[in-house]
């Protein structure tokens, strides 16, 4: 250190002790600092998503690490076991260098059970998702935390609805992320029921039963509720009770074979979610094409994507931890040389719908960084 150095930083020194004592002479009590420090807290304001305060479109991705119990292996299907075996916290950091803000990662509901009649408890998982989801939180990344109960977790007869057993699920988790508001609660994966007037008023009753449960706990995050019909249908969907009105729906609008190509029209978008979405708050929390895509399905998903932006409807795609590659996910090869899927070939021209690393991958990539779609699919 120089002698100039060392005088200028002796007077500074002196000068604030000064300061310091001055003020402790005061008669007048001083007054502390507003709090300007900006949070990542996720709340709903008139229909609107928010974040830190300020108007918020979620674009993140979906994982499945934590999807299926590894006290549940599935040889026939393996990509869940995969996930989870070669699951890392870098993972999220890679997210958010791929333009994600936020990430869906699902919970096995018989592996987080203690009381798992099945067995299908382990306190190992439980606690390694948890700490999935605190390590996501370290990366920047908000968090939509979301319970399944499906085949692949393990169940012989899934619930088709939040049940008692949901209850207690969120019994572990709320506790935990009640206080955080960067972490949104989606209580229960895709409901399967059919939309007709009686499952409405099931799915209406055990939504509200499960909000009960997890407002109860002193949770003040964000509620995210699946629509029927595997989340394919919300119009329709009665009014859920929230004491902090704090609900967000989520569609899962993949298409089927059934609607084939009819199912990428804003006709079939504006059954499932669009009409719904102009009087109330809408994510799509799980999104891919892995049930039918043909060779127009690279041009159809840019529209797609352009009618969610224009009515700021958030969208998690996935999947990003899979391994089969002509699912048609965001990433393929999953983890051995995984890579973000493609409608291109090296020349340029889009590849068949059957090409292995067919996907919308570098599209999304390229959305997410940007904030503007492409022009083209990448």
């Amino acid at each position: 250190m120089n002698v100039a150095f060392r005088t200028a930083s002796a007077l500074i020194l002196t000068t604030f002790i000064g300061l310091l004592c001055s003020c402790s002479d005061s008669s007048t009590p001083s007054t502390p600092a507003p709090n300007t420090a900006i949070t990542d807290d996720v709340t709903i304001s008139n229909n609107q998503l928010m974040k830190g305060g300020t108007p918020w479109t979620p674009h993140g991705y979906y994982m499945i690490a934590f999807e299926a119990s590894p006290t549940h292996v599935d040889p026939t299907e393996p990509w869940w076991n995969n996930a989870y075996l070669n699951y890392t916290p870098q993972e999220f950091a890679d997210m958010k260098a791929a333009g994600a803000d936020s990430v869906r990662l699902q919970v096995a509901q018989p592996g987080m059970d203690p009381a798992n009649e099945e067995k299908l408890y382990s306190l190992t998982y439980s606690n390694q998702a948890i700490a999935a989801v605190k390590a996501a939180r370290a990366a920047g990344l908000t968090v939509i935390l979301s319970v399944q109960d499906e085949a692949q977790s393990g169940e012989t007869i899934p619930e088709t609805l939040p049940n008692p057993t949901t209850q207690r699920v969120w019994g572990v988790l709320a506790p935990t992320f009640g206080k955080d508001k960067g972490v949104l609660f989606e209580l229960f994966n895709e409901p399967s029921p059919a939309a007709t007037a009686t499952n409405w008023q099931a799915w209406q009753n055990t939504m509200n039963t499960t909000i009960q449960t997890v407002r109860s706990m002193g949770s003040e995050n964000v509620i995210v509720v699946d629509g029927l019909a595997s989340a394919q249908a919300l119009t329709g969907a009665p009014a859920l009770t929230d004491p902090m009105n704090e609900i967000l729906y989520a569609s899962h609008p993949y298409v089927n074979r059934q609607e084939g190509e009819a199912g990428f029209m804003e006709a079939a978008w504006k059954t499932k979610f669009g009409d719904f979405a102009a009087t109330h708050p809408v994510l799509i929390s799980e999104w891919g094409e892995g049930y039918f895509h043909n060779a127009n399905t690279a041009t159809e998903t840019l529209t797609f994507f352009a009618y969610l932006q224009g009515r700021n409807i958030g969208l998690e795609a996935g999947i990003w931890d899979w391994i089969d590659a002509k699912f048609a996910t965001v990433q393929v090869d999953y983890p051995t040389a995984t890579a973000f899927s493609t409608y291109l070939q090296p020349n340029g021209s889009l590849l068949p719908n059957t090409s292995a690393g067919w996907g919308p991958g570098k599209t999304i990539v390229d959305w997410y960084k940007t904030g503007v779609l492409p022009t083209a699919p990448q």
